[in-house]
C-alpha cells in the first residue's frame, strides 16, 4: 500500500465523522418554550446549558453582557466607589436651572452615538456641593452600560502626575503612553479642573491629553468649581475652542450646595 494510500485511510474516516458532526449541527430542533411558544432552532445555535429556547438564549446573552459591563464599570472606569452607583434619576433639581442642566444631560446621554460621532464636549462648572460629580458620573455610568462605551473618571491632579511620574529614571511607562491611556476612552470625565496651582506645566500636559482626544473626535466632560471666565482663563482659549467646537456646552450650576443638608 502506497504512502497516499494509507493517508487516506487514516484521513477518510476523520473527515467522515467530521461530516457527520456538522450534519447534526446543522438539524433543526423543534420545542416549546412557555415563555415565548414554539421555536425550531440548530443544534449549532446551543449556547446555555437548560436554555433551548432561543428567545430565552438572545436574554441570557444579553444578560450576561450586561453583568460584565457592570463589573467593567466597577473596577476599570476608575469612578470613586461613593459615585459608582449614581444615576441621573437620583438627581433632584433645586431649582428651575438645575431641571434645565439635568435635561441636557439626559439628552446627551441618549443620543451620545451623534455625540460621540461629532467629538462634542461639555463643561460642567459653578458652585461646590451642586451636584457635578454626581451627575458626571452618573451619566458617564448609563452611557457605559447603557450604549457600551468604555468611559473613564480622572482629576486634573492625576493627570498631572501620571504624566510627571514617567520622568523619573525607574518610571516604567513613558508620557507618550500615559497621555494615550487618557485619550484612549470613549469618554473622559475630567473633575476638579482649576484645583492646582496653574503653572505653565500643568496646563501644557492637560492640553496634551484634550487636545489628543480633540484630534481623536473623542468627547470630554470637565468639571471645575471655576465660573465660565474663570475655567476660561485657566484652561486657555486653544483648549476651551476645543471643547466648545461642534456645539460643545458650557452648563452652569449656580444653584446653592445641598452637600450635607441629606
Amino acid at each position: 500500500m502506497t504512502q497516499v494510500a494509507e493517508m487516506l485511510k487514516t484521513f477518510v474516516p476523520e473527515i467522515e465523522r467530521m461530516a457527520a458532526e456538522r450534519r447534526t449541527w446543522d438539524e433543526e430542533i423543534a420545542g416549546t418554550c412557555p415563555k415565548h411558544g414554539d421555536y425550531t432552532r440548530r443544534q449549532a445555535d446551543w449556547r446555555f446549558p437548560g436554555i433551548s429556547c432561543p428567545q430565552c438564549a438572545e436574554r441570557e446573552a444579553e444578560r450576561q453582557a450586561q453583568a460584565q459591563w457592570v463589573t467593567w464599570f466597577k473596577e476599570q472606569s476608575g469612578v470613586p466607589r461613593r459615585f459608582q452607583g449614581r444615576t441621573l434619576d437620583d438627581f433632584a433639581p433645586p431649582t428651575p436651572a438645575a431641571e434645565t442642566v439635568l435635561a441636557t444631560l439626559r439628552r446627551y446621554a441618549q443620543d451620545f452615538t451623534e455625540h460621540f460621532d461629532a467629538g462634542r464636549s461639555l463643561i460642567l462648572c459653578g458652585r461646590t456641593g451642586t451636584g457635578k460629580t454626581h451627575l458626571a458620573c452618573a451619566l458617564a455610568r448609563r452611557i457605559a452600560l447603557e450604549h457600551r462605551h468604555r468611559c473613564r473618571y480622572t482629576t486634573a491632579y492625576h493627570i498631572v502626575r501620571d504624566i510627571k511620574d514617567t520622568y523619573g529614571r525607574e518610571a516604567e511607562r513613558t508620557e507618550k503612553a500615559v497621555v494615550r491611556e487618557f485619550v484612549e476612552p470613549h469618554l473622559l470625565v475630567v473633575d476638579e479642573v482649576g484645583v492646582q496651582y496653574g503653572t505653565d506645566t500643568e496646563k501644557l500636559l492637560l492640553f496634551e491629553v484634550l487636545n489628543g482626544r480633540y484630534e481623536d473626535l473623542k468627547p470630554t466632560i470637565v468639571i471645575s468649581n471655576l465660573e465660565p471666565t474663570g475655567i476660561g482663563e485657566y484652561l486657555g482659549d486653544r483648549v476651551m475652542d476645543r471643547l466648545r467646537e461642534n456645539d460643545g456646552g458650557i452648563l452652569v450650576f449656580d444653584w446653592k450646595s445641598n452637600r450635607g443638608e441629606k
